[in-house]
Order: C-alpha cells, then structure tokens, then sequence
C-alpha cells in the first residue's frame, strides 16, 4: 500500500499540486506506518519514519521538522534509490548495541540483530534519558525523602530529649537553690516515672531538712536567750521568781496509754506550755518529767511590773488549758489538768559543760516544787516571800491556803491567787 501511495506522487511535478496531495495522502501513510508498527510490536514507539520520493522530496514524515534535508546529495538515499539494502553500524561483536549517538544526534543505549533467513535486520534503540529518568526521579525522591525523615527525625529527638531533660534541669536547679541556702523550693514533678519518684523524694527531703533546721535555729533562740540572761549572773546567786507547772494524775492517766500515745500526750502539754511562758517572757530551764520549770529574769529588781508580768503569764498558762485539751480531743487523748506554784528568792545559775542549757538550782527551787501539790487543780500558789512582793497588786487576788513548815524552826504561808 505504501508503495501503490508513492507511485500516485512520484510523477506530480508541479510543486504546489505536489503539496496539495502529500497533504491529502498524509492520513493514509500515517495509517500503513501504524499498521507496520504494530506488526512488528510497536505501539507509538517509533521516534521518527521518513518516505522520501525518487526525486528527493519528502512525501511523508512521522515528526515534522523545519529544516528540510537534501535528499538527492545522501549516498545512503541514491543507493536505497538503486536498489534494498539495510544498513546498520556494527559494534565489535559485529551488533549494534551499547550506548552510541543516533541519527539525530541524540545518545541512545541499542542493539541490533540480523537474521540472514528471513531477510530481516532488527534494530532496538531507546534514548538514555528515557532510561536513566526513572533512575534519577527514584535518587531524587530517596533524597527528599531521606532529607525529610532526617528533619523529622532530628525534630522529633529534639523534644523528646527537651521532655526528658526538662525536669531533670528543675531538679538540678532546685538543689542548687538548696545548697545556696533557700530550703523554701519545691520541684512539684507530678509524673508516674522514676523521675517523678525522685522529686517526690527530693521534695520530702528538702521538707524534712526545712523542718529540721527550724527546730535547730528555735533552740538556738532559746540557748541564746538563757545565755544571754544567764551568763551574767554564772558567778554568783541573785533573786528570781521561780515556778513550777505540774500535771494532776499524769501517772493514772499514762498508764492507760501506749508509749506512742504518751509521748504525744507529754509533748502536747509540755510544748503548749513553753510557748505560753516563752511568749510572756518566762524562761523554760527544763521539764522534769511531766512538769516544767521556769524562771523570770526581769524580777530580780523592786519593780512590780516584772511580777505583774509573772502572774499574768502564770494565768495565761492556766487559760491555755482549754487550748490544749482540744488538741488532746482531736488526738483521742484524754485531758489534762495541772497546778502551777511559784517562789520569789535566792537562785543560782549552773553553766553545765554537757548542755546547752544552763540550769538553776537552790532552796527557792527546791520549796517552790514542794508547794505544788498545795494547789488545787488548774489554780496557782505561791509563797510567803512571793506574796510580799505581789501583795500590792489590785489585778489578782491572794487567799492564804496553808502554812508549809521545812522544819520546826521555818515555815511560811501558801496563797492561792485568783
């Protein structure tokens, strides 16, 4: 069919005649190219199919192109015009194969094979770029994806390590708030991990070392008070009020209790009461067991206002009862009841080496706890040398009880002060 169409245009010499039926036959050479390609496998794979009549014009082509060749001057064109021939560059394995340029110029990877028998030679050609393309979009979207994953990747080690290292950066502050002395700070981590775990001790240490230095720095203000009053009068003996607070039947009452519940129970009374004093400015020196003993500084002069300053704390002390059975109450601990007596006279003060507290002792002591049991519960007594020096005073009143005799030779009067 092909040659039946080159045959028609052949003899057409008059040039735009000529143009009129190329035009015209262009379908149908297009139609036989197709059908050729087919034939042999081919589906829209040929690159370019060129029919050229005797005379060098060009009756079709697959790809148009501007630039027309001459035909006429191509030896290859005045042989195929003589006669069939096929015309393939050989490689050194006597095929056309490997990677070579083609007639366009562009370089194609192709291989070519003859088969005498069958009067056939076969030619494969496919353009590099086509080749190696998926190649290089395949390298390129590994790049991008491999840059992506790294960012992802790195972003995602970035928070994760911030996460980790933040509380651990907290707990490494807070220590070092610690070590500079600020025992206020609190890391408050509230996560189920270890790390959690460490604050929540960390934290529970930081309190407990708080609280341990606030009961050093109080008894330090406690020690440095008594020395502070004591030390002058170390070398010799001065008059003093002195007094005694005793709880009524602590001994019947402990004995109903565990050793866990009497410790809280002395420890409830005893330390509500030596706030009490201490805020009155009293002196605790000691407890005696479930009692306490104290002392007043100030009243080793003639003034009244340091024992007016004695009976109002002593009184404040008995009010305070009320406070501290319900703190009993809400331990389930039974209530307390307790007798306060005071003496005005001698005391001496002993610097002992083993305490920090110094101690007082002498007669006045001695007969100020004797006196004690003269008390009604929850009352105050006091003695004969006390009462002259408080006789005066229009706040209390004083009614004489008993006398106490220490010997056959000395005794003196008891008074309850209401």
């Amino acid at each position: 069919m092909i040659k039946k169409l080159i045959v028609e245009l052949n003899p057409i010499k008059e040039q735009e005649a000529f143009e009129t039926a190329v035009a015209e036959k262009r379908i149908d050479f297009l139609i036989e190219v197709q059908a050729f390609e087919a034939s042999i496998g081919g589906l829209n794979d040929l690159e370019n199919v060129e029919i050229v009549g005797i005379d060098g014009h060009r009756l079709f082509a697959l790809v148009n192109t501007k630039a027309k060749k001459d035909y006429l001057a191509d030896p290859t064109f005045i042989r195929g015009s003589k006669e069939s021939f096929t015309y393939i560059t050989l490689g050194k394995d006597n095929k056309r194969n490997g990677m070579y340029n083609d007639y366009r110029g562009y370089t194609v990877l192709g291989a070519s094979s003859c088969n005498k028998g069958m009067g056939l030679a076969v030619l494969v050609e496919i353009d590099d770029s086509e080749v190696f393309e998926p190649v290089a979009d395949l390298r390129d979207k590994i790049i991008v994806l491999g840059v992506i994953i790294t960012v992802l990747v790195g972003a995602a080690a970035f928070f994760l390590s911030k996460l980790i290292s933040k509380p651990l950066i907290k707990l490494r502050n807070a220590a070092n708030q610690i070590a500079g002395g600020d025992f206020n700070v609190r890391t408050n981590i509230q996560t189920a991990d270890e790390i959690g775990q460490l604050s929540h001790s960390f934290d529970q240490m930081a309190e407990k070392i708080q609280d341990s230095l606030l009961k050093i720095k109080e008894r330090e203000d406690v020690i440095k008070q008594q020395k502070d009053i004591l030390l002058q009068f170390s070398q010799y003996s001065s008059n003093y009020c002195v007094c005694f607070v005793d709880i009524v039947g602590s001994t019947k009452i402990t004995a109903k209790l565990s050793d866990m519940e009497t410790s809280k129970f002395y420890s409830i009374f005893l330390n509500t009461a030596a706030t009490t004093i201490t805020q009155n400015n009293g002196v605790v020196v000691k407890n005696i067991g479930d009692a306490l003993l104290y002392y007043f500084p100030k009243t080793d002069s003639d003034e009244q206002e340091p024992f007016l300053e004695m009976l109002r704390c002593c009184q404040k002390l008995i009010e305070a009862r009320s406070i501290i059975n319900k703190t009993l109450s809400a331990e389930n601990l039974p209530e307390v009841s307790y007798r306060i007596s005071a003496m005005f006279g001698p005391v001496r003060v002993a610097i002992v080496a083993t305490s920090a507290i110094d101690d007082i002792f002498g007669s006045t002591v001695n007969t100020c706890s004797k006196i004690n049991n003269l008390a009604k519960p929850n009352t105050l007594v006091i003695g004969e040398s006390l009462y002259q020096k408080v006789k005066g005073v229009k706040e209390f009143k004083f009614e004489k009880i008993a006398d106490y005799t220490i010997d056959a030779d000395n005794k003196f009067a008891v008074y309850i002060v209401s």
